[in-house]
This record gives C-alpha cells, sequence and structure tokens, in this order.
C-alpha cells in the first residue's frame, strides 16, 4: 500500500481488489471499506480506474436524483456477484450464471474506447475509459473481470490465509490473486 492510500491493491486484477474492500480481520471482526460512495469514488482513483477529474465530472452529474446511492448499492450487490465468482475460481468450480450476469449488466454501460497501445515491445489492447454518467463508474472493475476471465490465470487465484476471513459456509473469503500475472493495461482519459 502507498502512503496515503486507503485500499490495498494485490489482486492484480481490479476485480479482485474490488472484491478485498471487505474483508475479516485475523479476530474475526469485518471490515467493509466500502461504506458509501465517497468510499467508492476514493477506491476508484486510487485504483486508477478513473482520476479525480473524472470523478468530479460524475459526482456533478449526480444531480439531485438518486443516483450516488443507485451506484453505491450497484457496487456492493457487483462485489457479491465478483466475490462468488472468485469464490468459484479458488475452488476450481464454474463461475455462478449471476456472476456473469451481473459482469455483463455493468459492461452494457461501457463508456470507453478500445485502443491500440505499445507495451515493452509488444502490442496490446487497451481501454480508454471516459465516465460521464454515475453508471459508468463501475464498468471498469466488470471489465478488469472479463479480462481474468477470458485472459487470466484462474488457477492462481487463491482464498486467503487468513483462517477468521473464512466463515464455515465459505462463501465470503478474502480473495487474493498472488504474484505472477501482469495487471490488464487501463488508461484514463
Amino acid at each position: 500500500m502507498m502512503h496515503g492510500q486507503k485500499f490495498e491493491f494485490v489482486g492484480h486484477y481490479s476485480c479482485l481488489d474490488f472484491v478485498n474492500t471487505e474483508f475479516t480481520k485475523v479476530d474475526g471482526h469485518r471490515v467493509d471499506g466500502l461504506r458509501g460512495i465517497g468510499d467508492l469514488i476514493e477506491w476508484l482513483c486510487e485504483s486508477q480506474l478513473i482520476n479525480r477529474s473524472q470523478a468530479q465530472r460524475v459526482l456533478n452529474s449526480c444531480g439531485h436524483d438518486h443516483a450516488a446511492a443507485r451506484v453505491y448499492r450497484n457496487a456492493i450487490a457487483l462485489r457479491g456477484a465478483l466475490r462468488e465468482m472468485a469464490a468459484k475460481l479458488a475452488a476450481r468450480r464454474p463461475i455462478p450464471h449471476e456472476s456473469l450476469e451481473a459482469i455483463n449488466k455493468t459492461m452494457e454501460k461501457r463508456p470507453g474506447c478500445r485502443l491500440l497501445a505499445r507495451s515493452s515491445g509488444r502490442f496490446e489492447e487497451m481501454t480508454r475509459l471516459d465516465p460521464d454518467e454515475p453508471d459508468q463508474l463501475l464498468m471498469p472493475i466488470a471489465q478488469s473481470a472479463s479480462d481474468l476471465l477470458c485472459h487470466g490465470d484462474p488457477a492462481l487465484v487463491k482464498r486467503c490465509a487468513n483462517p477468521a476471513a473464512e466463515p464455515s459456509s465459505m462463501t465470503r473469503p478474502r480473495i487474493i490473486r498472488v504474484a505472477g500475472a501482469a495487471r490488464p493495461a487501463a488508461a484514463i482519459g
């Protein structure tokens, strides 16, 4: 974690880091790092999925309707779907249909374009994100999940070693992505 950051980024995929915003401490105490829309925006900025000016533009577009509350509720629901996806990957089980639906529903709001870029002597596609509506804030997280499922190595997705993080139901483990895979490229425009 860099100095001044509130969140940890150890998953190599933003979707896994997003799942890790809720975790269990060694003493069994549950911690949710996303207590409101402000925390969500802070996480998105710290993860470099959006920049501060994009965040401000999107927040300004929230207006007086309940868009911010809706986006926060959608973020928590997406995190739950991604947690189930990650738990199934770690257990080498099929991904739940509900997780795929949540990812696709979020990706439908894609506010950017794919660009070709040179990176380390190779070419790769990267997404230039330009969110301008509150509902588009979660799209880069869903894109990360798509990248993990389509191009990543699911065998590297592991459960947290903290025994307190694995309740008997085994449905809400902290998931991390172990070292060995590069983070997919993303550009903020």
